[in-house]
This record gives structure tokens, sequence and C-alpha cells, in this order.
């Protein structure tokens, strides 16, 4: 929404945070960090010392510095990241010095006063004085070691010994990163997990494995995401990958006519021209013939041949399929890697994704139940959900050999899996699913989301639960530095690569910064004890750097993002814009879409606002001037945009005339206990969820809109029985929408699964309307 990814921008004012922010009246939580007590050892780091904590509880607080130099000694000498040189005296010290503070003097007193009052005891005495005496002879021997003892715990004067309280700081830190990786690995949905991964992992060497040669693999830019979140390449590498490129304007030079060229593109038309045209290069400039493939994922299509063939290039590639229909995102997230569904979906009416997310449908409910069935009670809500089960129906009942109501297909892979039960044999049934057509709700995605991944994804693109911000840390030299000087950043949304996400995933963005305070002081509180501590206790946290070091690049990355979200420009207007057209105040909305149209903010601003107006139906007139207006701030070449802006409003599944009683209910009350995932409003799609979960509900939703694919099981929840409930997002899903499911399963007692084709966002729709590409033109 704030970003350029695709759409003209135009020169706009930098935005200042003002003196009441709106993220701090958004959620329970006061939003104020707690600063946990540092300890240091020596003169304090003026560096790094917090700044005070401002009143205002959205704003951002300055990030204190954790980077791999952040423990300095009080010393004119500079420690590189953990400088081990002067410590192994401390251990020697502790075993040395109860030998040096030997009691003998205390004895020898004694000897004394009571040699005196007898002279019985006089061969004794002097039996005594003469074992006593021999060892002060010797005495300056002993001492020696002492003379050099100031310079052995030189050392241990900028670092002395640690408490038992304290040493324990580091262990509780290694064991919080620990537990939390533990709780990923072990949670509801692991072993569902680790069989699509097995799955995975078993299509690419099976492709791979075939081919002869050393291979280069010439990689789509939308598949990087998903091999990083899958295999990586270490796993490529075995299967003889030596050279991996993504796929540029020209395919690179290769000098050894021996090798195999290995093309990875996904089942999309707009992929297929800019491959054929790598062909068609090689075939006309190379000096040799190559030996080439092309894996398309998730399966061959019949348009990629005739791409080919128009080209003047087909018969010369072998070209196979690579079934990979649905990845994990996160804990209790899969997807079906379609970021253009979206896109297609709601603008062009384009259904070609659908058979794609039955095959990922059909393999994630094949590991659910042995049989494949959809659960008990299955509701569709819209046309494309409809469509969906119904073409699922129709694979299960050929799979069985009767076209009645056979549900007993099997994917590929998934074998292995039924000879030991389902992969959630420990686990709730999993009695209620809900496939959503994400027509039915295109509110949610255009408007600004407050959690702090949804808001995120306005100044980045995040694929698959990874987003690429090296144009946001390269703008700041301190972040590029503490970062390191890797060529890429990237940014994980995903708790499966980084467990702390869990923790930030369903916050509101003004209760991020006291999450990431606490975690930086933690990373630095280790590092201090790692320093200070004894040998044998170092070799023991070392274990535990690696997490830790992970731990602060994350943290030092979601801080990055967290400074460019502030600096969002208008974002109060376009937050306020956004909750009145919600309430239907469009009297109070206009004069800020003008204000913005008359600042030329980012174009994606203001059609994204316009979008929200029609599909809300407000007044035609109103509609006309602020297109007016657009026009002659902006330039008629974006004419083509608010045609796309017409497709749009006719795509929703809910016409604008219905919108009206439907919009009553969406606002909520100030002392609102639900989560806010945005500004005083709550997502339609969840609100209609809701309604087809609870029986007694008041909603009044069309009758063309929902239908139900099964009703064998109860048609509402049983508050108290827990159970698994399947959510399948066909279009994609909101962070923001995500993060309301999981808090109304907690307050109904279900445990959410999700199955989407990929996080949508308000700033993908918006690069759609905007964009003048064509169909004709990709050809």
């Amino acid at each position: 929404m704030y970003s350029t990814k695709g759409a003209p921008m135009s020169t706009r004012k930098t935005w200042q945070a003002p003196a009441a922010s709106p993220f701090g009246q958004m959620d329970d939580q006061s939003g104020q960090p707690q600063q946990s007590p540092r300890r240091t050892w020596g003169q304090p780091d003026e560096d790094m010392q917090l700044a005070s904590v401002p009143s205002v509880p959205g704003s951002l607080e300055p990030f204190p510095n954790v980077s791999a130099t952040a423990v300095e000694p009080s010393t004119t000498q500079t420690r590189d990241a953990f400088d081990f040189s002067g410590l192994e005296a401390a251990p020697f010290q502790e075993t040395v010095a109860p030998t040096r503070q030997s009691p003998a003097p205390q004895t020898r007193t004694t000897i004394t006063s009571t040699s005196t009052t007898a002279t019985t005891a006089q061969p004794q005495r002097t039996q005594l004085q003469s074992q006593r005496t021999q060892p002060q002879r010797t005495q300056p021997q002993r001492t020696q070691p002492q003379r050099t003892q100031p310079q052995r715990t030189q050392p241990q004067s900028r670092a002395p010994p640690m408490s038992s309280e304290t040493m324990s700081k580091a262990d509780a830190i290694a064991a919080r990163l620990a537990q939390e990786q533990t709780q990923v690995e072990q949670g509801v949905f692991s072993r569902l997990r680790e069989t699509i991964l097995d799955h995975i992992k078993d299509s690419i060497a099976a492709a791979l494995g075939s081919i002869r040669g050393e291979i280069h693999l010439i990689l789509q830019p939308q598949l990087v995401p998903m091999l990083n979140r899958t295999v990586g390449l270490s796993f490529l590498k075995k299967y003889g990958v030596s050279h991996y490129y993504v796929m540029q304007d020209r395919p690179p030079k290769f000098s050894d006519p021996n090798i195999h060229v290995v093309y990875l593109c996904r089942t999309e038309l707009r992929a297929y021209k800019p491959l054929a045209e790598h062909l068609q290069f090689l075939e006309q400039h190379a000096e040799f013939q190559l030996s080439t493939t092309i894996l398309t994922v998730p399966q061959r299509d019949a348009l990629c041949e005739s791409v080919l063939e128009e080209h003047g290039v087909f018969g010369a590639p072998v070209i196979k399929p690579l079934p990979i229909h649905v990845i994990p995102v996160d804990t209790d997230v899969f997807s079906f890697d379609s970021h253009e569904a979206l896109v297609d979906i709601a603008i062009y009416k384009d259904t070609t994704s659908i058979p794609f997310a039955v095959n990922g449908l059909q393999q994630v409910l094949s590991l659910i139940d042995k049989d494949g069935k959809l659960p008990p009670t299955t509701r569709c809500v819209g046309q494309a959900a409809d469509d969906l089960v119904k073409l699922l129906k129709v694979r299960h009942a050929v799979a069985a050999g009767t076209h009645g109501h056979g549900e007993g297909a099997k994917t590929d892979g998934a074998s292995s899996v039924h000879a030991g039960g389902s992969c959630l044999s420990n686990a709730p049934p999993v009695t209620h699913a809900i496939v959503f057509d994400r027509r039915a709700d295109l509110i949610s995605p255009l408007c600004t989301q407050t959690t702090y991944p949804g808001i995120a994804s306005e100044v980045c693109d995040i694929v698959t639960g990874q987003a690429d911000v090296t144009k946001l840390v390269s703008e700041n030299p301190e972040d590029a530095a503490a970062l390191g000087s890797k060529p890429k950043v990237k940014a994980v949304f995903s708790s499966l690569t980084w467990p702390g996400f869990e923790h930030i995933r369903d916050r509101n963005f003004s209760t991020v910064t006291p999450f990431f305070k606490e975690q930086a002081l933690d990373v630095d509180g280790f590092s201090e004890e790692l320093l200070g501590s004894e040998l044998r206790r170092m070799k023991q946290h070392i274990k535990s750097l690696e997490a830790v070091t992970e731990q602060k690049k994350a943290i030092h990355t979601h801080w990055s993002i967290s400074k460019h979200v502030i600096e969002l420009p208008h974002v109060l207007h376009v937050l306020e814009c956004e909750g009145l057209l919600i309430e239907g105040d469009v009297n109070g909305a206009v004069p800020l879409v003008e204000g913005l149209i008359m600042r030329q903010t980012d174009p994606a601003i203001v059609v994204r606002l316009l979008a929200i107006m029609s599909l809300l139906g407000f007044a035609s007139a109103q509609q006309k001037r602020l297109r007016d207006m657009f026009y002659n701030a902006y330039g008629f070449q974006f004419l083509l945009a608010l045609d796309n802006l017409q497709l749009l409003t006719r795509a929703s599944a809910i016409r604008p005339s219905e919108m009206s009683g439907i919009r009553t209910f969406l606002p909520l009350p100030p002392q609102s206990q639900m989560v806010h995932t945005y500004y005083g409003f709550r997502p339609l799609s969840s609100y209609i969820i809701e309604s087809l979960l609870i029986s007694k509900s008041k909603t009044r939703l069309p009758a063309s809109l929902v239908t139900s694919a099964r009703s064998d099981g109860p048609a509402a929840l049983n508050l108290l029985t827990e159970c698994i409930v399947l959510f399948v997002f066909i279009g994609g899903a909101t962070f923001s929408e995500l993060t309301t499911l999981r808090a109304m399963g907690k307050r109904l007692k279900f445990t959410p699964l999700f199955v989407i084709s990929d996080y949508a966002d308000g700033q993908t729709l918006a690069n759609g309307l905007l964009s003048n590409d064509d169909d004709d033109e990709m050809l």
C-alpha cells in the first residue's frame, strides 16, 4: 500500500509520528516496554544504555545495540565478537587459592600458648617446633607463585566471577530457545508437516536423480522462497546441482557441452514466455547444443507446449512435472504457493488455480484421514469454494471407480502414511471445514492491517513466510552493519524457521516494541555472561551460541522493518478514512480522500480507498467526483486502473446493495474484548465464519453465498468438546484474518488448521489494479 512494487510513485512528504498514535488504542495491553534489569561488569558502556521510554504507546523507541561487539571492556582494547584471551587463568586460580591460604599460622599460635603451662610437655614442644620450623624454611619457595598473582587476576578484575543466580541467566535463555524449538517440532501438526516435506524431497530427488551429468539449475524467481522453505541448497547439491541461477532476461554463458540445463518454473502463463525466449536464445547463440529439461510445478501444462511451439523451440527440451502441491509455511498454516491467485480470482475471475488447489487439499485430506474424506460438516462460501469441493468429489469418485459417493482417493506420496494411520492420530478430530472464496470478502485485504506481520506486508513482499528486506536495511547503515555484510537480507515470518515469530505474529503493532526490547536485552545479557564466565561454563554456553546469534539477527531485521512501518506516509489519515467507511460515514471519509489526492499520495493508497467505497456501495455521484479528481491529479494513464476497479466490484460475491445490512456488524465497540486486528472493526470473513460455526447467530447473509458440501455431522460446534476446524482460503488470507480465527478458536475451544493459496495483502491487490499487463502481451 505504501511501496512502489510495480506502481508509479509520486513525490510525497515524510510522515512524522504525531503526539497520539492510533496503534496504542487498539489493544488491551498498555504497550509500554517492561525494562528488564541488566547486569554489567566493570565500567558500564555508555552506548549500551537505553533511551528514555516515551509516553506514546505506539511510538518506537531507540533500539538497544546488540551487535556482535555489544559487550566492550572498559579498557581501550577492542574485543572482536567473543574474545577468550586471558580467561583461562580463572579456573586455575580457583583450585590453587585454597592451598595458598593455609591455616598453619593459627595452629602455631595455639601451640605456643599451651606449651608454656607445663614442663613435662617440653619434649613434645620441641618436636612440634621442629615440625613447625621446617615449613618456614621452605616458605619462600611455596609463596613464590603469589608474586605473580596480581598478573593472573588482572582479567578477573574486568569480569569478576559470576554468582549462581547470575550464572543461570544464560542457561535460562538457552533453555527458552530450546523449548521454543521443541514446541514447534512437537506441535499438533508436526507430523503432518514432516510428511509433506518428505514427499517434496522425494519428488525433487526423483526428478533430479533421473538426469545424468552436471546439472545447472535455472530458477524462476517466484520459486526461490519455496525451495528455501522446503529443501535448501545443500539438498540440491546431493543430486548433482553444481550451479544455480535466478532467471534473468538472458541465460548465462555455458562453456562445457556436457552439462545439463534444468529450468524450474511454475505452471503459469506468465512464466512460459521468458522460458521460451531463454531456449530460443540458447538455440541461436550457443556454440554447442545443450541438453535441457523443464520441470513445471506442480504439473505439466499443455499451454506450456503451445507457447514453446510458437517460439519454435518445442521438442528440444524434455518437459516433466514436479508434483509439489502444498508446502508448510507456519506451525498451523499450509500454502498452495500461488501468490498470483489473489489478483487472478479477484480482478480477472481467473479460476485456473482451482485444480491446483484441489490437488493440494486432496493431499492434506489424505494425510488427515486414511480415506481422504471431507470433515463431517463442510461449508462452502462463494462460487470458487463450491467449484473446488465439487471437483474434489469428482476426483474421489473417479479414483474409487464409481461416479457416486466414493471418497477414497489417495494422493501421491501419502501411501506410506496410511500404513501407520493418520498424521493427526494423537490430536482432536477434524469435525468442521470451511472453504472460503476470497471474492466473498475483498474488503479485508484492501484495508490496512494493524497486526505486526500484517502491517509489515505493506513495506515488504512476503512470499511463503519470507521477505527480501535488503533495500530496507541498506537505507540504514547501522542496521546493515549489525546484520553483517551479506548481499541479501531475508526477514522470516514463520515460526518453523524462527520460533520467536510465534510470539509476535498475533500481536498488535503497538505491543511489538516492548517485546523487541526484552529479547534484545536477553541476547545482550547472554553475551555479557559468556565473556565473564569461566572456561567450563563457557564451553556449555557455546552450544547455544548459534541459536542466540540467529535470534539477534532476526530481532535486528524485524526492528528495521518496524522503523519503516512507523514512517509510512499518511498512515493516520488512511486508518481514519477506512474506519469511517466501515461505519458508513461517507461524508467524513470523502474529505480525507480528497486531501490524499491533493497531496499527490501514492496512487495505490487512493485506489484502495476507492475500491473500498465501491465495494461498500456508496453513492455513485461521490465516487465519480473522486475519480475525476484522480484523473486530474495523476494523469489519464490510470484509466485502466479504474476499469479494473469496476471488474473488482463485479467479481465480489456480495453485491454492494447487500453490504449495507452486513456492514453494521463489523465495527467493534471501544471496550470490546475481541482481538483488534484492524482499526476499530473486525474482518468480514471472520464474521461470516463465526455465523457458520455458531448455531444461534443473528447473521443475515445472502442465500446464495453459503452452500453445504457435506452435512453428516452437527452444523454448529460443540463448545464442550475440543476439535480441529479446517479453513481453506482460495485466493489467500491476510495475517489479521488468521489472528482473528486463532483468537476465535481459543474462545470457542477449537484448533484452527489453515490451508491457503498464499498470504494476501492490499499492496498485492492494488498492484494488480494498477497493472497494465494483458494475457496477449504475455504470449
